[in-house]
């Protein structure tokens, strides 16, 4: 409002005025001024005639100021007027504001406007409002004047903007009072948005065609509690009488997720099942008692069925209940019949039973009767016990359980049969522990010491030895002589102390390389000595014959029968010394030269006793390795890698490594894709295209013991690839040896991990086949075994013959070689690393193969006495086992002792 003028301060104070004789001249002087000011538009002259109208009610000057007001034709005066109305309330201001008949303009606030136009009855205004001014409205329909609260309903009944509505609905939901009821009622207002809103519009309205949809179920159902009567009502009607199913399986969805008992109540009452999914269509079916429908479920449905017969509901439970002991259909019966024998379904074995349910196939309604306990039907099905057996046979090891728990707890000795006439010296057969204890057992009660005898061929060592105390026990001999001997063997054996319990055999054993065992079992077993005149250059094992190849310095290679202790063949005709050997995995034996100068070294074949060239370095071949049945791989000092087909006698491929450089050794992927040559560097070889890799500085490794980030670089001297590849694991020159995450790569951080080391260079690698072990060899005479490449499973052992100069596994990893610089060989015998798995699984399935690594370990001096004897127990019988099946000396072992290999050596060429 603009600042009064001065003129109009003075009229103000004049009107004012109580100055003795002068006053009421200059009362009367302001007022006309402040009336002819008003007239022309003078608003704050309007302002101050209003509020000194009450001054004076009667006389010149009032009746003055009352002829003034009520001639005011100027908008601003009328806003004056209508404001100083709304403040005061006066009635002689109303009654002269109503005498005008015009509102209050758009130039006053708005509640002004409101007010007078309530006041003159004029609501179209007002239904006009926006959201904004919704509250004002609503307060005026409060108003202590009768006529403006009753227009202002009015104009909230007829409200047009949609806006305006919706935060009327917004109101009516949040505040619920009588008011805004009659207004939502008189308007009939609904909101389409949000969706707990519109449901409860729309009930309020009670609308005869009200329809429910999935979208709209949740704020049903939430209306249901609604603090007002009618509207709960309406919605439990509307909830209750649904149409559309996608509506009514949102409702059992909603049922399912909180099991409420009010929307239980209601399922049941309207009887509404669920069409998908097909889950919660069976659910609502019990919950409504459908029975019929539930009867004829398919037979996948059966475990949601007896879930639900556990329900805490009690009319699902019952419902479930009595659709399971009346089922329609033969699949679901027989099912039924399935549950209740193979899993763990106490419920429906009784109700398949008290239903009398049974299987039609022959085999499967014996084994249903059997396991269910029916013992007089089973027994009219099956006297002589043959479909038993036969099921017996071909089960898996949870179902034999089962029928053994069945036979011991059954207490009928009659059927035993079913046990022991498993033929369990099948090398196939498998037999649990507790599977194996209730057949001994239930023998033995049943005094069938002569089958019993027979299980000792077949059961694990610990069950073989509890055997052989029970038949002592009873005083039992074998009818057999020779069967009395092996008896007599082992009952004497038994006087002695035996390591039988499951943590002496059992668990322990399993952890053949935790520090306890070091004494028990050995990490290698030295078994011979192999001295050979010269200097030994390269080992290698045949694949498939008990022979090592061993080239020598006197151009010869020796292939020494390592089973028999004698030499099998001397090859000769070689012009240099015979640096590398190595086999193909068809046997064929392929050979390198060495020499001390650029000479030109060729590369041999030996097939069916031929010696064939294939070709040549120029130099020492520097690596040589089998990879496939007829092809072998060469590196030289040349720097030239080539791939040889052995049996044509053809060079396949040829690369030459980059910058010069070339591979002092190599290490075979074992999925022979490629290889790796070791240099100052690093550089892998693709197979069988021989494409090369970029080659790679020799990798860093961070200086032992330093806390800064200091680096120490060292030559490459072995590598072998983890059997999955993930890793290759690499050994120094300075003696450390690291693990890496696969081969270097461009672009990529560098990352390793410290395996162990010693003070001397790194001379063999290699894992175990058919074990996760490495084994990890050092000049100096040192070896560790690592299984996992778990720094806990650490076994260490020491060549005894001085310093290691290489290292070589069979592929088989039966047997491992080690060279010194003694020029002699030590055979080690790795089958130590069967015992364990054979002492825990049952002696039908050892093979022959196992025995020696046995025999050996049963004379080993390094065994406490209890685990030796033990293996002496496991020794008798499997030379008992096997003494029609295999001649034990044709079974490959190393013979044991010192050799002396003699050769007479040839003059360097």
């Amino acid at each position: 409002m603009p600042k009064p003028s001065l003129r109009t301060r003075l009229l103000s104070y004049q009107i004012d005025s109580t100055l003795p004789l002068v006053g009421a001249a200059l009362r009367r002087s302001a007022a006309q001024g402040l009336i002819r000011m008003a007239r022309g538009g003078d608003g704050e002259a309007t302002r101050i005639l209003a509020e000194n109208l009450a001054q004076f009610p009667d006389g010149e000057i009032g009746q003055s100021i009352r002829d003034g007001l009520a001639r005011l034709a100027h908008p601003g005066s009328r806003d004056a007027l209508w404001a100083v109305w709304k403040k005061t309330r006066h009635l002689e201001l109303e009654r002269l504001a109503i005498q005008i008949g015009e509102p209050a303009s758009e130039n006053s606030d708005f509640e002004t406007r409101l007010l007078s136009a309530l006041k003159l009855g004029q609501v179209q205004f007002a239904s006009r409002i926006g959201p904004s001014r919704l509250p004002l409205l609503l307060a005026a329909c409060r108003d202590g004047d009768p006529a403006i609260a009753a227009a202002a309903r009015e104009a909230a009944g007829k409200l047009s903007n949609a806006r305006t509505i919706k935060a009327l609905c917004f109101a009516w939901v949040s505040e619920r009072s009588t008011l805004l009821t009659d207004l939502m009622a008189a308007g009939k207002y609904t909101t389409s948005e949000p969706p707990a809103v519109k449901m409860l519009t729309r009930l309020l309205q009670n609308p005869a065609d009200l329809q429910i949809d999935a979208e709209n179920v949740v704020s049903l159902v939430a209306a249901l509690s609604d603090p007002m009567p009618e509207i709960a009502a309406r919605a439990g009607y509307a909830i209750r009488h649904l149409q559309d199913q996608p509506a009514i399986d949102k409702l059992c969805a909603l049922w399912e997720k909180d099991r409420h008992t009010d929307l239980g109540d209601i399922l049941i009452q309207s009887q509404y099942t669920a069409s998908a999914p097909p889950e919660l269509r069976l659910l609502t079916l019990l919950k409504t008692g459908q029975v019929e429908l539930a009867r004829a479920s398919h037979a996948k449905w059966l475990p949601l069925l007896l879930e639900a017969a556990h329900n805490n509901d009690a009319a699902i439970q019952e419902t479930a209940r009595a659709a399971l002991q009346n089922l329609k259909r033969k699949d679901s019966r027989e099912a039924l019949c399935e549950l209740a024998v193979t899993g763990e379904q106490p419920l429906a074995r009784e109700l398949a039973v008290t239903a009398g349910y049974r299987p039609e196939n022959p085999e499967a309604c014996a084994r249903f009767l059997f396991l269910t306990g029916q013992w007089e039907a089973y027994e009219n099905l099956d006297f002589d016990q043959r479909l038993m057996r036969a099921i017996y046979e071909i089960s898996s090891t949870e179902i034999r359980q089962k029928i053994a728990r069945q036979i011991q707890t059954s207490g009928r000795t009659s059927y035993l049969s079913i046990l022991a006439g498993v033929d369990y010296r099948s090398p196939t057969a498998t037999i649990t522990e507790e599977e194996a204890q209730i057949l001994i057992h239930t023998l033995a009660e049943n005094q069938e010491w002569e089958r019993l005898w027979g299980l000792t061929q077949a059961l694990a060592l610990p069950q073989a030895v509890q055997i052989v105390r029970l038949l002592a026990k009873n005083q039992w001999t074998p009818a057999s002589e020779a069967d009395a001997m092996t008896y007599q063997k082992l009952v004497l054996l038994l006087q002695n102390p035996i390591a039988l319990s499951k943590e002496e055999l059992g668990a322990t054993l399993s952890a053949v390389f935790s520090e306890e065992l070091e004494a028990i079992l050995p990490a290698a077993l030295p078994l011979a000595k192999l001295k050979v005149t010269g200097r030994v250059n390269s080992v290698a094992f045949a694949p498939d014959q008990p022979h090592l190849a061993i080239g020598v310095s006197a151009r010869k290679v020796v292939r020494w029968d390592y089973q028999h202790g004698q030499i099998v063949k001397l090859i000769s005709r070689f012009g240099h010394s015979v640096g590398q050997v190595a086999f193909t995995d068809d046997g064929t034996l392929v050979c390198g030269e060495r020499t001390n100068n650029s000479s030109v070294c060729s590369i041999y074949a030996q097939r069916r006793d031929t010696l064939v060239r294939l070709g040549e370095h120029n130099g020492s071949v520097t690596g040589l390795e089998g990879v496939g049945a007829q092809q072998a791989i060469s590196a030289g000092r040349d720097g030239r890698v080539i791939l040889w087909d052995t049996e044509t006698g053809q060079k396949v491929a040829e690369t030459v490594l980059s910058n010069r450089n070339w591979a002092r050794d190599m290490a075979i992927a074992p999925s022979r894709n490629q290889a790796v040559m070791l240099y100052e560097g690093i550089q892998s070889v693709a197979l069988p295209s021989m494409g090369l890799s970029p080659s790679y500085a020799p990798l860093p490794i961070r200086i032992l013991g330093s806390e800064s980030r200091k680096w120490e670089s060292s030559m490459l001297r072995q590598a072998v690839f983890t059997p999955d590849e993930a890793h290759l694991i690499v050994g120094y020159n300075n003696g450390r040896v690291v693990q890496c995450q696969g081969l270097p790569r461009r672009g990529q951080k560098y990352t390793y991990r410290d395996l162990s080391e010693f003070k001397s260079p790194v001379s063999g690698l290699q894992f175990i086949p058919g074990h996760d072990v490495l084994v990890m060899a050092w000049d100096c005479g040192n070896m560790e075994f690592w299984r996992n490449l778990n720094p806990n499973t650490r076994r260490q052992s020491y060549s005894p013959i001085g310093r290691i100069t290489s290292l070589h596994i069979s592929p088989d990893g039966a047997f491992m070689a080690t060279g010194s610089d003694e020029a002699s060989l030590m055979l080690w015998d790795l089958r130590t690393y069967d015992i364990p798995e054979i002492f825990q699984k049952p002696l039908a399935g050892v093979r022959p193969g196992n025995l020696p690594g046995i025999m050996s370990l049963a004379q080993s001096k390094n065994l406490s006495p209890s685990v030796q004897n033990a293996l002496k127990f496991l020794q008798i019988l499997l030379e008992q086992r096997f003494r029609y099946d295999i001649q034990l000396s044709e079974i490959a072992q190393i013979q044991p002792g010192d050799y002396d290999i003699i050769i007479e050596e040839d003059e360097e060429a």
